[in-house]
């Protein structure tokens, strides 16, 4: 299959799922099983609603053959559906694929009572056209096909795809990837089926707790986790603008920094399913502030990074959290002043409804978990804080942050890259400015223009100043912009902390 029709096709399964959820009525062919193998038995007889499917022994085929049928290839044959016309291509390079005893050459019309046999002494089903549309079909058989025909096929091309659209935040980072126009319209498409893979996924994660296997192959892949995040103590992000300009804070804004933090995850604590522990060494870094009245505020993604992050470490560590086990994240913030404050992630107030829970394939397993933003723009989940004993001096106004006008200048304060810009022995936060591109707030987030923030600048206060009175206000903290490049940024508005 060719990586130029692999989306097209997916895509098309995706749309097709949507319309049957949504009440269309889609037609149906049949193809009943003449002899019995390991997978199917005879007279058994499959309903097929997707425009394509193959059919083989690999994992991905729709009509699926074991290990006792070795004439049968991987991906032996396809099954393609274009308005009324039905067609049967051969896909093997080794077996041959006959209808009605003669074998195929290309594409050939499949025509109702029409015999497919998988190479010469290999099992034979009977193609059948019905009148019975998916209109008529209860709720869970349409669910069930929709599940094994439109979703379970592609659920590796899906993660692929969707990755593209979530926060990713190693070391900090925040960026939302650039969509292009051929992933809207997937986005579009998976969008249609976000409530089917909700309900899968609340099914899966009950199953995979009490699922042995499962959890013994995430034991096995949290030790691999370890030997991956103990080579680094920090995780760098990947470099980003390099026409950001940094200058002196404004007299204004400059007496704040002092409650600025550099919040880093140096250490991961991860329970595997089984009970025993392991601890990791390494983390990400961010920015994190102190308010008058001792909240520490931050960035959902600085303090539960494996949930915004599709790198296979990360990912890992999603499902160890997911499906039986726990992953805690020690988190240390130091001031300019020298203060340091220690943190564990399970200690902050976070919203955990604003992940969404998908089922991806791991190392060949079915597996639950929850990433943040795999919507694109929306980020408005993306806000942690802890009430501590000690006071800062920020003061921060939820109601301006939602009532913000186009145009107001924002003035952000934090650490891009980490340490790469400062003197890890004499903090100080590098400052810069943005300004609000629209009035009040998008999707829960203040959309900004002429961005000045980089990575590592995550979690860090926004703030704005009041012209009648000329006092500095927080009003946001820093999430995320559309792509490295662009001049758009998006800050989560403190309206959020509770």
């Amino acid at each position: 299959m060719s990586r130029e029709t692999t989306p097209n096709r997916a895509t098309q399964a995706l749309a097709t799922a949507g319309r049957i959820m949504g009440g269309a009525d889609v037609p149906v062919y049949t193809l009943q099983h003449l002899q019995s193998s390991e997978k199917h038995k005879a007279g058994e007889f499959e309903k097929i609603v997707v425009p394509y499917i193959e059919i083989g022994r690999a994992s991905t085929s729709v009509v699926k053959f074991g290990d006792d049928c070795p004439t049968v290839s991987r991906k032996h044959a396809s099954i393609s559906r274009e308005d009324k016309t039905v067609k049967i291509t051969n896909q093997s390079q080794t077996n041959p694929t006959l209808v009605n005893g003669v074998v195929i050459n290309g594409a050939t019309v499949l025509n109702n009572g029409d015999e497919i046999q998988l190479s010469q002494n290999g099992p034979k089903m009977l193609y059948n056209t019905t009148t019975t549309g998916t209109a008529r079909m209860g709720f869970t058989g349409k669910m069930n096909l929709v599940v094994s025909q439109a979703i379970k096929p592609y659920r590796s091309l899906i993660l692929t795809l969707s990755a593209i659209l979530l926060l990713a935040i190693a070391g900090g980072g925040y960026l939302i990837f650039d969509l292009t126009k051929k992933n809207e319209q997937l986005a579009v498409d998976m969008n249609k089926t976000k409530n089917l893979l909700q309900g899968q996924a609340d099914s899966l994660q009950a199953m995979n707790k009490n699922n042995k296997e499962l959890q013994d192959k995430l034991n096995s892949m949290a030790g691999k986790v370890e030997k991956g995040l103990k080579k680094q103590t920090i995780i760098i992000p990947s470099k980003g603008r390099a026409d950001v300009k940094y200058s002196p804070a404004i007299d204004i804004v400059k007496p704040y920094s002092k409650d600025v933090f550099l919040l880093e995850a140096y250490q991961i604590i991860v329970t595997k399913p089984d009970g025993n522990v392991i601890t990791l060494d390494g983390g990400w870094s961010g920015t994190g502030f102190l308010c008058e009245d001792g909240k520490f505020i931050t960035a959902h993604h600085c303090v539960n990074g494996w949930f915004y992050n599709t790198d296979e470490t990360f990912l890992t560590l999603n499902a160890i959290a997911m499906n039986g086990g726990k992953v805690v994240a020690k988190l240390r913030a130091t001031s300019p002043d020298g203060r340091k404050l220690e943190f564990t992630s399970d200690e902050f107030k976070v919203d955990l409804d604003k992940l969404k829970k998908l089922q991806v394939n791991l190392n060949g397993e079915a597996v639950l978990v929850a990433l943040g933003n795999v919507e694109g723009a929306e980020g408005s989940g993306d806000w942690a804080y802890i009430q501590t004993d000690k006071k800062g001096t920020i003061k921060y106004n939820a109601r301006t942050s939602d009532n913000l006008q186009q145009g107001a200048m924002i003035h952000i304060l934090g650490y891009p890259h980490g340490t790469d810009h400062v003197n890890a022995t004499k903090l100080q936060p590098l400052y810069c400015t943005t300004q609000v591109a629209q009035d009040g707030l998008t999707k829960g987030i203040i959309n900004t223009t002429n961005r000045g923030f980089d990575h590592g600048n995550s979690g860090g206060p926004c703030f704005w100043i009041d012209p009648k009175t000329n006092t500095c206000y927080a009003i946001g903290l820093v999430s995320a912009s559309p792509s490295d490049a662009s001049p758009i940024g998006m800050l989560v508005p403190l309206s959020w902390i509770k």
